[in-house]
């Protein structure tokens, strides 16, 4: 596949995902499309992480499930390129029915370290998730980057966990133009497009061909769409207002890990191991409105609650605190 028809493929749809990581992708594609090649060990250094082995040990009652490298719909994103780093939201959605549908599966822990990627199949799962910690607690582990396409994922979790040096947000959308036009002159060569009559737009956007003002304002007015749902569920999945997620969650840049706990973003700071030790004791708080009805099935449910809104009220740490406070001013307005 030529440079030309990679770069095409990648501004037809909607990404989510660090700028810093498209402009590493271009690099490398034009590099491949100069006849460059890589070793995978090479691939991995300039692309991003491809995790081997267990981080930690979970407890039996603990699914743990990767999000880790590009994410995509179906395959991981330029598949020769990621070297087995990347995710797609398919697989994660497989693991993530399959530990709701298991019976010795108390509590389930997103392994996140990734930049993000592309918009297609993450609003779907998102909602799966949201649905998800209404069965059982869905803890989010940002070890370490959880951004953009990752956070969109991260936010409709139970409860974000971020590691100490852990970064998260970059909340956005973007689609990309590439004019070759001028280069596609020097080269002597002129590109022309016919297209039915009856499809005025159908070519619009093409790379041979500077980008038209017409078709700058659908991708403005696409870009935007998506970004209104990314928001919405960000709002949804954290318990805030629309409002606050766009002036108080980055406004497009990443924020680090005590920031994101002080902002909202994320509930407190721990490692990967840590929450697994902590799961392995209690069953964590889920976030929210959904918090009291999601362990209303019995009366040992309700204890257990009530129990871990205790140890949450007599906390050291004020964020803490603070939402267990909530949480049982909750309970007592129900």
């Amino acid at each position: 596949m030529s440079i030309d028809r990679v770069f095409a493929a990648a501004c037809r749809q909607p990404l989510a995902i660090l700028p810093s990581k498209v402009d590493e992708i271009s690099a490398f594609l034009e590099l491949r499309s100069k006849g460059v090649r890589f070793t995978r060990d090479e691939i991995q250094a300039r692309v991003g992480p491809s995790r081997t082995g267990a981080t930690a040990t979970a407890p039996s009652s603990v699914a743990v499930i990767p999000i880790i490298g590009i994410i995509s719909h179906r395959a991981p994103l330029i598949n020769d390129m990621s070297s087995g780093g990347g995710t797609s939201t398919q697989q994660i959605s497989v693991a993530l029915r399959a530990a709701l549908a298991d019976p010795a599966v108390g509590s389930i822990v997103f392994d996140v370290d990734s930049p993000g990627g592309s918009v297609s199949g993450v609003p779907e799962l998102a909602d799966e998730i949201f649905a998800g910690r209404r069965k059982k607690p869905i803890i989010a582990q940002v070890n370490a980057l959880s951004a953009s396409a990752a956070y969109w994922l991260t936010a409709a979790a139970s409860e974000v966990v971020m590691t100490p040096s852990g970064d998260a947000g970059s909340i956005g959308v973007y689609m990309m133009h590439r004019d070759v036009s001028v280069a596609t002159a020097a080269d002597g060569l002129k590109v022309t497009f016919v297209s039915s009559t009856d499809s005025p737009f159908k070519v619009e956007g093409n790379p041979y061909e500077p980008l038209s003002d017409d078709a700058r304002a659908y991708i403005q007015k696409e870009v935007d769409r998506y970004m209104g749902e990314f928001v919405g569920a960000v709002a949804r999945g954290r318990g805030v207002s629309v409002a606050k997620v766009k002036s108080d969650f980055g406004q497009g840049r990443i924020v680090g890990a005590r920031d994101a706990v002080r902002l909202g973003m994320a509930d407190r700071i721990a490692t990967l191991r840590q929450t697994l030790t902590r799961l392995s004791a209690a069953t964590p708080a889920v976030r929210g409105p959904s918090a009291s009805s999601a362990f209303a099935g019995s009366p040992q449910d309700q204890l257990r609650l009530e129990r871990q809104i205790l140890r949450m009220v007599t906390s050291n740490d004020p964020a803490e605190r603070l939402k267990g406070q909530r949480m049982r001013l909750e309970m007592q307005n129900r």
